[in-house]
């Protein structure tokens, strides 16, 4: 079959399930037919959630977008609704808003915050992992599961800041990797008090303590610290 005949077959392929299982905006759920690159309907804005203070210097992270409204009922159906194409394209939004700046940095590899097994049965993805993917091909930057999870945790929702630290002691460990690693960047979908990216930041810094080390979480959740 040559090119032009696959390139027509496909297209016939999509249409066929786009009229069986209609696409929706990923904001607003509108039914939308063939989403654009972004996933989002004409009336929808990605830079409506936008972070005007996205990079955290100190703590070495940026988080692209503010965690609230549409924005919080789109990640729920990603991570529960069975929505994985969701993750490509929050991708595409933290590339448009960030890629500038990791271009800048010059990481030489992405990684993902690993589920817990029971999650990943369940679900039968790690929407972390999605995302990274996704962002790794946009910014041209090799993905490697550099991390692993050695225990289950108990649900970090609910629990104050040291409580969160004490769940997370001991969950992550890194994959054997002999290569000499020097800026890479830990991805995640959602950043809370930190206690997460930073659990998995530690245990790279242990096998890589030269390397320079960053987050990159599509969004922020606006809490106090407890």
């Amino acid at each position: 079959m040559n090119q032009d005949l696959m390139k027509t077959v496909n297209k016939m392929f999509e249409r066929v399930v786009d009229l069986i299982f209609p696409r929706r905006c990923v904001l607003c759920h509108r039914v939308i037919g063939l989403a654009d690159e972004l996933g989002l309907c004409e009336l929808c804005r990605w830079q409506d959630f936008q972070n005007e203070m996205p990079l955290d210097e100190e703590e070495k992270g940026r988080c692209s977008l503010i965690y609230e409204d549409r924005l919080q009922q789109a990640i729920y159906r990603m991570k529960y609704n069975n929505c994985r194409s969701y993750g490509t394209y929050f991708a595409r939004w933290m590339a448009q808003e960030g890629a500038e700046w990791a271009s800048q940095i010059g990481f030489d590899r992405m990684t993902a915050v690993p589920l817990a097994k029971k999650r990943m049965k369940s679900r039968g993805y790690n929407q972390a992992e999605v995302i990274a993917r996704e962002l790794s091909r946009l910014c041209r930057v090799p993905y490697m599961e550099l991390l692993e999870r050695r225990k289950e945790t108990r649900p970090q929702q609910g629990l104050g800041e040291e409580l969160r630290r004490q769940n997370l002691a001991g969950a992550f460990a890194v994959r054997e990797c002999e290569d000499d690693l020097k800026r890479i960047c830990v991805v995640d979908d959602i950043y809370t008090t930190g206690s997460t990216t930073q659990e998995c930041i530690r245990v790279l810094r242990e096998r890589w303590p030269d390397a320079e080390i960053w987050y990159w979480t599509l969004a922020r959740r606006n809490i106090e610290r407890i």
